[in-house]
């Protein structure tokens, strides 16, 4: 835990900086209360905060993952308490269903889904098991079914047994609610962090990014073009960022967060977010599968904040 703690003070203080350094160049460090060391939240950047803060029993400035936790993310950057749960409420909560419904319905987990079996206007709710790549079996759930329910689904089954029983016809539905818009932008908004570790203050203030911010916050505020992919059959531990040179109307930033590939505008790029979108989807549904050529310069994936576009002072001049 100490040196946790060490750690996100030396982000704290870097970030400070870095911040300070943005600010100046645009002649607005009197937006920081003091000539003290601040840092605000990357995510939602509505409040500023003092080292001090870190060191409380529930620190305000907490770890964030990027990807999500559960996917195998890494800690890359401090934000405010607030933005950290909220996001895992509204966001990440939803690409984790998503993925385990996926990964359920490929052959991939053995772990049981709840879902409602219908054979002849009879619907019975239990536990969905897939036993191998062919094979699948449900068990009821008692207390999720009305004895007389399960009685009629009995009477509705054994009507299909025997040498001259009819064609076996049913339906299967996954009980299990998933908001797709609230997925996608899970892993638009852990792309969002990568791009603060790797350019910084200078990259995540410039307007085009507004709307996604204010989306973070709130996603019924406002909407978000379509600015991800996805490829099931990619690999989950890939981490990469690309500057995407070529060809020329799909210049952009690029994460790539194991099969999800998101989308990102330029530093100081002038296009919104729509334009963005457009330059890639065209006639493509960027919510399947999807595969683009395209061509750029592959950046290290960083391992803390890097603020590549803030330059720091010098010990002489901070």
């Amino acid at each position: 835990m100490v040196r946790r703690l060490e750690t996100r003070k030396t982000w704290f203080t870097e970030g400070a900086r870095a911040l300070r350094v943005y600010l100046r160049a645009r002649n607005g460090e009197d937006r920081l209360p003091s000539d003290e060391g601040w840092y605000a939240c990357p995510l939602c950047l509505t409040t500023v905060f003092r080292i001090e803060v870190l060191e409380e029993p529930d620190p305000m400035l907490t770890e964030e993952h990027v990807p999500p936790a559960w996917s195998g993310g890494t800690v890359l950057a401090l934000t405010c308490k607030p933005c950290n749960s909220e996001g895992g409420r509204l966001f990440d909560g939803e690409a984790h269903k998503q993925h385990t419904l996926r990964k359920f319905m490929s052959g991939e987990s053995s772990e049981p889904v709840r879902a409602a079996f219908t054979l002849d206007g009879v619907t019975t709710y239990g536990d969905w098991h897939m036993t191998g790549t062919t094979g699948m079996c449900m068990f009821g759930v008692p207390q999720a079914n009305n004895p007389a329910t399960a009685d009629l689904m009995t009477e509705a089954m054994d009507r299909y047994v025997g040498p001259d029983a009819p064609d076996l016809r049913f339906t299967i539905t996954p009980r299990m609610r998933i908001n797709p818009d609230r997925a996608r932008a899970s892993w638009i908004r852990a792309a969002y962090v990568a791009a603060f570790a790797q350019f910084g203050w200078r990259y995540i203030a410039q307007p085009a990014l507004d709307p996604m911010r204010r989306h973070f916050t709130d996603p019924t505020s406002v909407p978000l073009p379509v600015l991800s992919m996805t490829d099931p059959q990619g690999d989950t531990a890939r981490r990469e960022i690309w500057i995407i040179q070529e060809p020329a109307e799909r210049r952009c930033v690029m994460i790539v967060l194991g099969q999800h590939r998101v989308l990102l505008p330029l530093p100081d790029d002038t296009r919104s977010l729509e334009d963005l979108s457009r330059a890639w989807v065209g006639d493509h549904d960027l919510t399947q599968r999807a595969r683009f050529s395209a061509s750029g310069i592959l950046l290290p994936w960083p391992d803390k904040p890097l603020y590549s576009l803030d330059v720091l002072p010098t010990d002489n001049h901070r």
